[in-house]
């Protein structure tokens, strides 16, 4: 019962994150969305990494599969990010977040049959059907939306795009917790890290060398108070975020991928609503109450 507590304590600061990242992409109007990513992922990641390396004692165990995944983790972060930041632009965030946890559900759980040989019980079986219906839902329901933007083809990409990553981040995710060559959590996560502030950095060297106008040449004008609560989001954020992933990789090496990954997914969801009922006002349709009502009943499914 224990990893099902880490699970939830992973869920509730996956959804702190995502309203501090509400508040960060609003203070960044105007910047282009590759300098928005690197400049809250750099940063934030290199304070992650010496937070995971102290963590560890100071000591670094290093392994070729660990540093493999790491840098495919790093790949998706980069995609996702980049990803996101678009999404957040042309269409609905919730629609968006909808898809990226459906991916990071479903796929580890097929993954974890197919290939894990996992053993989902009836109860498990009944909470991921409960939880497809649920999150299928508010897709229903934007699809009346007259908003054009908000229904683009671009946004459409997006959201497969964003259910594929997410969904492949999850399976990495899983391989690194059950591999017998992998490393520690604090470890990998150190690597994991490391490996993006590089791929990072790369990126935005080579977006530099073609574009005149970016954040280094063209720093924005902020006060000392905007700057600083700006460093505090990427730097929270950060931290909160590699926590919640370091909690899910412990669930995930105690307990299997079809119970691991639709635990965090409902959870996400279901305190997402609240979150936006409760802090922003957000106003649901009957369809938005109906599915978080499911996706709360399937997340206790998938504790039995």
């Amino acid at each position: 019962m224990i990893y099902y507590l880490l699970l939830f304590i992973g869920a509730v600061m996956i959804v702190l994150s995502v309203d501090i990242d509400k508040y960060y992409q609003k203070s960044v109007e105007g910047l282009n969305n590759i300098e928005c990513a690197i400049r809250k992922t750099i940063p934030g990641s290199l304070v992650c990494a010496l937070l995971f390396y102290a963590m560890n004692g100071f000591k670094l165990n290093v392994s070729a599969i660990s540093v493999g995944l790491g840098a495919a983790l790093a790949a998706l972060n980069l995609l996702s990010t980049l990803a996101c930041f678009k999404a957040y632009e042309v269409g609905n965030v919730s629609l968006f977040t909808m898809f990226r946890m459906q991916g990071g559900m479903l796929l580890p759980f097929i993954y974890g049959i197919v290939f894990a040989d996992n053993k989902p019980t009836p109860f498990q079986i009944a909470g991921i059907v409960i939880m497809v219906f649920a999150l299928i839902l508010p897709y229903l329901s934007a699809q009346k939306d007259e908003n054009k933007e908000k229904n683009s083809s671009l946004y459409r990409i997006l959201c497969v795009f964003i259910f594929i990553v997410n969904g492949a981040v999850s399976i990495v995710s899983y391989i690194q917790s059950n591999s017998p060559q992998a490393v520690d959590g604090n470890s990998f996560l150190t690597i994991y890290q490391l490996e993006s502030v590089l791929l990072f950095a790369i990126v935005y060297a080579v977006w530099c060398a073609v574009k005149k106008d970016n954040l280094i040449k063209n720093p924005p004008v902020r006060t000392k108070s905007q700057t600083l609560r700006l460093w505090l989001c990427i730097i929270i954020v950060a931290v909160i975020g590699s926590v919640s992933y370091l909690l899910q990789l412990i669930g995930a090496a105690n307990l299997p991928a079809v119970a691991v990954y639709p635990m965090v997914t409902g959870g996400t969801v279901f305190l997402t609503a609240v979150s936006g009922l409760v802090f922003f006002k957000e106003k649901l349709t009957v369809k938005g109450y109906v599915g978080i009502i499911l996706t709360f009943i399937a997340t206790i499914l998938f504790v039995f």
